[in-house]
């Protein structure tokens, strides 16, 4: 039989227990923070990652790897360099070291092709991490506003051709017959165009991919014979009133029946 503890063993057995109970506190509090942390990040409306001194990716959340299609498994440890076509890889990466530099938050408008080719604008905020060898690692957010981009783009356009004289009407008629001959789901996409809808809205409403809806996009100013989509609207809003015998006020899209001032999602009635 072993010997009975002495009091002053019995001590240091309870202080050990103790400490070790502590520890375990610690290190599930710890735990539960970094599974909040990351739970925030996944959620988070845009894409946030870290890069090491080296470019490779260290850090993404679910929205940057959703750009990729990929698993995150499969990205981390990457570089810009082998997850982007060159041209916005090498926009990046000037960024990265711009960044480290300066030491200082830095937010930038970057434009470049995600990898399935199509171009993209994002308001970029990037500011220098310290690494754990004492170098300096780069974390971001990226909010992606190509849309914004698009309809300036499209003012801009309209204000030109409405200075030069190309917005002049042409013979109602003619332009109902146009709007007539046009496919059924070219006809909705331009309705939600006109309605002020984003590309990514309509595709959500219509249960299609961005890239899908800009294809649309094309076909129908090629249907049109129109060169922006602020002439393809005015072709709808001059056709419409001959085509009916009254000035348009609702439109049918996807079998469903929307107000010509249709709201985007999430945007409240007005009191009248």
């Amino acid at each position: 039989m072993k010997p009975p503890l002495t009091s002053r063993e019995i001590r240091l057995q309870r202080a050990l227990t103790a400490e070790r109970q502590r520890r375990e506190r610690a290190e599930q509090a710890v735990r539960e923070w970094q599974d909040r942390f990351r739970l925030f990040l996944d959620h988070a409306p845009m894409p946030a990652f870290i890069r090491d001194e080296q470019g490779r990716h260290v850090y993404g959340n679910k929205p940057w790897a959703a750009q990729f299609e990929r698993p995150l498994t499969e990205l981390l440890g990457k570089t810009n360099w082998d997850l982007f076509p060159k041209e916005t890889a090498f926009v990046f990466e000037a960024s990265d070291q711009a960044a480290r530099l300066s030491g200082e938050v830095s937010g930038l408008l970057e434009s470049g092709l995600t990898p399935d080719g199509t171009r993209h604008w994002w308001k970029v905020f990037k500011f220098p991490l310290p690494g754990p060898d004492g170098g300096k690692w780069i974390g971001g957010l990226a909010l992606d506003v190509t849309d914004l981009i698009q309809a300036k783009t499209r003012l801009t356009d309209y204000e030109s051709d409405l200075a030069s004289g190309r917005l002049a009407p042409q013979a109602p008629q003619g332009r109902a017959a146009e709007l007539e001959r046009l496919p059924p789901r070219l006809r909705q996409v331009l309705e939600l165009f006109a309605a002020g809808w984003s590309t990514k809205e309509i595709a959500s409403r219509l249960g299609l991919s961005p890239k899908t809806v800009e294809v649309h996009r094309i076909k129908l100013l090629r249907h049109l014979k129109v060169a922006s989509l602020v002439e393809a609207i005015r072709v709808k809003l001059d056709a419409e009133p001959v085509r009916s015998g009254v000035a348009p006020n609702r439109a049918s899209v996807s079998g469903e029946t929307i107000s010509q001032d249709a709201r985007r999602p999430g945007r409240a009635r007005q009191p009248r």
